[in-house]
């Protein structure tokens, strides 16, 4: 057993590469330190076999299994991270969580994602609903990032006290420095204009067919504008750049970078005349939240409730999307003028609230 009775196992991705889930983890993970609690970080992150002194690695199955009795048996209470979007997270999650109640460890889900997802909110078939309710009991509390997708996990049968709308970002991700930029990013921000700014992965969720039609669209307007594409993993790149490269748009206007550090992804954002978000299920978007922050307008889609100030374009149409662009860039100075900052709490200190109560 640990000295002091308890820790916390956070489950969940694990940097590189640098996403919502990761950042919550890592923001968690420090905080827990601060506060003198024991904490270590179980990674099911794209990089979870590699050895890393900072988290523990996940081999397999049964790897997954093995380590998550050992942290119970130790006194460990678990933090963990899903989505509805993939049913080897989902198992995983219900296999932790089961053995957190198995061994009377406090257990906190933190949902992520907003609606709708693959298989959230559903009424049919039977059988699925019941599992994510089963999954939703199993915890002591859930946490997700906003109140309609709270209403969504009440509406399972989960009481309301036990749900709370606990968005990834904290107030402490607005703390950053601008930063000297690789000679290449350097140049392709000088040499380009106007500049849009997107945070992409390589799922579904992210309309790049959409994007990069509305990318050839604006380029023909706009022969000199740039795009900057950041965040894949760096075994995303390749195909990402494939998918770019069999479009119709003009590779010289596009810049993809791999994760980068968050310094640097800020000084990048605040380069661009706007930021464009194209995920189709989101929460509440760090990205968009940063970007309003700064005073970078943001075109993002209209698939989910967005921020006071967003622009939103219809998620099917490369022809609506190209639209919102041009007026971004004829209003440019009006927008950026009637931009409002949004308040963002230290939801961080929120959520290691709830973990040492549980």
């Amino acid at each position: 057993m640990i000295n002091g009775g308890f820790g916390i196992l956070e489950i969940g991705n694990y940097p590189p590469p640098v996403c919502g889930w990761s950042i919550q983890a890592t923001m968690v993970e420090e905080e827990l330190h601060r506060r003198g609690v024991a904490v270590a970080v179980l990674n099911i992150n794209e990089n979870r076999k590699q050895k890393n002194s900072n988290c523990i690695d996940v081999q397999n199955g049964p790897d997954f299994v093995r380590k998550i009795l050992r942290f119970a048996w130790k006194g460990y209470k678990f933090h963990i991270h899903f989505n509805a979007e993939s049913p080897k997270g989902f198992l995983l999650s219900f296999v932790a969580a089961l053995v957190g109640r198995l061994f009377r460890r406090g257990v906190v889900l933190s949902f992520h994602g907003g609606v709708p997802q693959r298989f959230f909110p559903v009424d049919r078939p039977v059988w699925l609903r019941a599992a994510f309710k089963i999954l939703f009991q199993l915890g002591q509390y859930v946490t997700c990032d906003s109140e309609e997708i709270r209403q969504a996990i009440i509406g399972y049968g989960i009481r309301p006290n036990r749900v709370k709308a606990i968005p990834c970002i904290s107030a402490e991700l607005l703390e950053w420095r601008v930063v000297t930029l690789p000679t290449a990013v350097e140049e392709f921000l000088t040499q380009h204009r106007p500049l849009f700014f997107s945070y992409v992965r390589l799922r579904e969720e992210y309309g790049f067919s959409v994007l990069l039609d509305a990318m050839a669209l604006y380029a023909a307007e706009y022969p000199n504008c740039g795009f900057l594409w950041v965040g894949p993993s760096e075994r995303e790149v390749e195909e990402i750049s494939r998918m770019i490269n069999a479009s119709s748009v003009n590779s010289t206007n596009v810049m993809l970078l791999p994760n980068v550090h968050h310094d640097e992804f800020m000084t990048i954002m605040t380069r661009c005349l706007a930021t464009i978000r194209i995920h189709s299920c989101d929460g509440i978007s760090a990205s968009v939240l940063e970007s309003l922050w700064v005073g970078v307008p943001v075109v993002a889609s209209n698939d989910c409730p967005r921020p006071p100030g967003v622009i939103t374009y219809d998620a099917q149409s490369g022809a609506d999307l190209v639209a919102k662009l041009r007026y971004v860039t004829d209003h440019d100075l009006d927008l950026k003028s009637q931009l409002m900052k949004p308040q963002i709490e230290r939801n961080t200190d929120r959520i290691v609230d709830l973990l040492l109560c549980a």
